[in-house]
Formats: C-alpha cells, structure tokens, sequence
C-alpha cells in the first residue's frame, strides 16, 4: 500500500508558555501571518503540551500493564520497548466542538536503558462511538535530551497525529515540532494536512 499524498492545509507557530498544568500560548503566526485573536479561536483541532502527563499516566495508572517486548537502538540510544493497552476512559482525551470521548489505547513506550528516560511514545486510539467526528487516531510523540537552563532535560521534540474523520472517512495529519526551549517558554510549529 503507498503511503497519502498530503495537501497542506494549515500552518501555525506560536511560543508556548508552561504555567503550572496549563499552557499559554503568544507569539501566534498562522500561515506566516500574526493572528491577533486567542490560540482557541484558531479553525480545526487545538493542540495542547500534556504529553508529559500522558507518559506519566502510561507508568502510574493501575490499570495499565506494560509487557516488556525486548530492546532496540533509538536515535544511538539503547532503550527497552514496551507494549501497553490502556482501557477507556484512562490517559487519552479528545475533544471536537463540544464532543468529548476517552478511548481505549493500545501503545508503545521506548526507554532509555542508560536512565531511564522516555525516549518516543505511540498509541493507537481505539473504540469511537459512530456518532464520534473520529474513527480513528495514531500518535506518535518523540523525546530528546535538551538543555534548558543548566539542567538536561527529556522534552517532546516532534509530534505527529493521523486521524480518520468518521463522516467523510478523510485521513488528516498534523505535525509538531518543539524547539528553542528557554526556561519559560518554547516555540511549537504545526502543520496539518489532509490527504489528496
């Protein structure tokens, strides 16, 4: 099977502040433009930073069993692979309009093996109900060392979600790619696109 061609059909980049839990965002470009309104009032899906809190779920909720699938070399670093499912209504949230659901997942963890950091993490979205916009959704996140401040840190670096819309059965991507970490804010661009 080849892979979707991609038609681009947004492009965003804002700098992204962490306050406490909640992420501001400032500095928003859509498409090289300013947008003067709020991050929430940007069309299609809003992308949120909780992917720490996702991989803190995946080790710490109890219904989450992990099986060990053995090891791997990741970007020169030695990890273990693990696979995990997470029943519904466990880790993952997704919201469209004013529609919500948490599904079942199934997933993989990557880690390191030198310290046990998580190196990439994918999961699977499973069970939307039919009247759900999704039919289906992948993610994908990478983790890498860096520098913020004096310490070294394991931040997500890159991103990638696919998902079905459950109504016309499109496929969407949407790729993020974090960089400049400063000790209070980072830059977050995304480009989603929809395939041809």
């Amino acid at each position: 099977e080849e892979p979707p061609q991609w038609t681009q059909v947004d492009q965003i980049q804002t700098e992204v502040r962490l306050d406490g839990r909640h992420d501001i965002r400032t500095q928003i470009l859509r498409k090289g433009e300013p947008w003067n309104l709020p991050y929430e009032a940007l069309p299609g899906m809003k992308w949120r930073s909780g992917y720490c809190r996702k991989v803190h779920a995946v080790f710490s909720n109890r219904n989450i069993q992990l099986v060990e699938e053995g090891e791997q070399t990741l970007n020169g670093h030695a990890v273990n692979v693990y696979a995990y499912h997470a029943p519904a209504n466990s880790i993952t949230h997704w919201y469209i309009g004013e529609q919500g659901f948490w599904p079942a997942l199934e997933g993989k963890v990557w880690v390191s093996k030198e310290d046990g950091r998580v190196l990439q993490l994918e999961e699977s979205s499973t069970g939307f109900p039919p009247d759900f916009p999704l039919s289906s959704a992948i993610e994908h996140i990478t983790f890498d060392y860096v520098r913020v401040g004096s310490n070294v840190e394991t931040l997500p670096v890159a991103s990638e979600v696919t998902w079905v819309r459950s109504d016309t059965g499109k496929m969407f991507l949407n790729r993020n790619t974090y960089r400049d970490y400063r000790a209070e804010t980072i830059s977050q661009s995304a480009e989603a696109g929809a395939e041809k």
